[in-house]
């Protein structure tokens, strides 16, 4: 295989892993916003018709459920946030080898012409 057939395969090959890793980083970041939306839909009020001591337990309890919830949910959301920012560096990572590759493609071949 002649080198500017090998530098343009390497660089369609990293084009391709950026492409996967650009992907893997949409993907992080929708489960990020999903447990976002859960935790804002905690915050939602709650519509009942119960007598004011039946509502006030209602509350009593929701409230409960809903701080052991919300807990959980920000730890899921502090990993899923790592995740993030692994995933983005693994993006940038893989754009820069897809740049260089591209550029070094790109100039052996003018300089074969």
């Amino acid at each position: 295989m002649k080198p500017d057939e090998m530098l343009g395969q390497l660089a369609r090959l990293a084009g391709m892993i950026q492409d996967q890793r650009l992907e893997a980083l949409r993907r992080a970041q929708v489960r990020q916003q999903a447990i976002t939306a859960q935790l804002e839909a905690l915050d939602a009020p709650s519509a009942c018709d119960l007598s004011p001591i039946h509502t006030r337990q209602a509350e009593l309890l929701y409230g409960q459920w809903v701080d052991a919830r919300r807990q959980i949910l920000h730890q899921q959301l502090d990993q899923q946030g790592l995740v993030c920012r692994e995933a983005l560096a693994a993006a940038r990572l893989a754009f820069g080898k897809t740049q260089v590759l591209q550029q070094l493609s790109q100039a052996h071949m003018s300089r074969g012409k």
